[in-house]
């Protein structure tokens, strides 16, 4: 069984320091909620080793990462974009209706259509863990529902940090709440 533990893990910022103790992540969805500024997206560049913090951190097999706000390359369709991270899936293009909107510059695409991009970016990795970190951002309520039939389809490790937990809490086999 993969997991992942958080023992005594803090981050440091000028003017904040996150907490977050003793936290175990076992096999399945589970679901970070927060007010804003909690350190949800913090906790997520933590697992994925993108950031330092203080305490430990084990995390029982590989990780891919969906950031909450990405910077894609300019004058870079997403066809482009995907094949050349190695990451296109046709399959999950089409269930995430992005087939149509392939060949236009990621510019020119809107919000959400930028985040299923940046989604599919993630999910199309070989993974023992997917972070979601707040996927849901620009996406429609059309793409919200795609977005939940597809992690209720698949049987595979992902934390997602969210502010629809309506949307998601039945997916989770755990819902961890930051103060």
């Amino acid at each position: 069984m993969s997991m992942i533990k958080i023992k005594n893990v803090e981050k440091h910022y000028p003017n904040v320091t996150l907490r977050y103790g003793n936290i175990d992540i076992y096999e399945g969805g589970t679901i970070i909620l927060g007010q804003n500024g909690s350190g949800k997206s913090t906790l997520l560049k933590a697992i994925a080793g993108l950031i330092e913090v203080t305490g430990q951190i084990i995390v029982e097999g590989s990780v891919s990462y969906m950031p909450e706000r990405t910077s894609f390359p300019k004058e870079v369709s997403a066809r482009q974009f995907l094949t050349t991270l190695d990451v296109f899936d046709f399959k999950l293009v089409r269930e995430l209706n992005l087939a149509k909107q392939l060949d236009k510059d990621l510019y020119a695409l809107s919000k959400g259509m930028r985040g299923k991009v940046n989604l599919i970016q993630c999910l199309a990795k070989k993974a023992t863990w997917y972070l979601l970190d707040e996927p849901s951002s620009g996406l429609d309520e059309e793409s919200l529902t795609q977005l939940a039939l597809y992690l209720s389809r698949k049987s595979f490790n992902w934390i997602m940090s969210t502010h629809h937990r309506s949307r998601f809490q039945d997916l989770a086999d755990k819902v961890i709440v930051l103060d």
